[in-house]
């Protein structure tokens, strides 16, 4: 019985040096190859984040708590006695002068803050946020004292300016008798508005140095 004769299949050789890749293949190592890509941008993007928001943080830091100068001052009597040598930090910008001595805890003998606001004016202080008792100076553009307030309130928000510190000495003289507010304070304001009564710089010292210096109405204040 003649059998029936089969063809040979061929066998195909790779070429030296080359492999067969399928199409799946190719498309796993492009796919992975983006994978890779997009997580170094976003490793890139975290990065600069991270650094972004460091930064605005260092900023907001440096912007609530400014860093103030320090210089030595002295107060002295019309006769030049010398009654107190106070270091002072020196609050020159609206940004420094707004956060002031707020949300300090300590305020060692003899230290403070000097406010100093340029343009000689009827100006106001308050103690908001301000967590230890306080003597307030005020002095005009020849650093002439022209009106103390002695043991300010912590965090009380009341207005301290000259006439408000004259009115609640007149209350406290009146011993109970009306005081005419609107009158009073029209007269006041009336005599601080004028050029030498006018507000230059205010110190803010420890409560209880007024007194115990000493200081009064007249005396001068200088840069040691």
């Amino acid at each position: 019985m003649a059998g029936k004769v089969s063809k040979k299949a061929k066998v195909v050789k790779p070429v030296a040096g080359k492999k067969s890749v399928s199409k799946k293949t190719v498309k796993s190592v492009k796919k992975t190859n983006v994978v890779k890509i997009s997580s170094k941008k976003s490793r890139i993007a975290f990065a600069v984040i991270t650094v972004a928001l460091l930064f605005a943080l260092v900023f907001g830091i440096i912007s609530f708590f400014p860093c103030y100068k320090r210089e030595k001052f002295a107060i002295v009597a019309k006769n030049g006695n010398e009654k107190v040598i106070l270091k002072l930090e020196i609050a020159d910008t609206d940004e420094a002068r707004l956060n002031g001595l707020m949300n300090r805890e300590v305020l060692n003998k003899n230290t403070g803050m000097l406010f100093d606001f340029v343009e000689p004016n009827y100006y106001s202080m308050w103690m908001k946020n301000t967590l230890i008792p306080l003597d307030m100076i005020f002095f005009n553009e020849n650093g002439k004292v022209i009106k103390t307030a002695s043991d300010r309130v912590p965090m009380n928000e009341d207005l301290i300016n000259p006439c408000s510190i004259e009115f609640e000495n007149k209350i406290k003289s009146s011993k109970g008798k009306a005081v005419d507010v609107d009158s009073f304070f029209e007269k006041c304001e009336t005599k601080y508005l004028k050029p030498k009564n006018l507000v230059r710089y205010v110190i803010e010292v420890p409560a209880g140095t007024v007194k115990a210096s000493k200081i009064r109405v007249g005396d001068i204040l200088l840069k040691k």
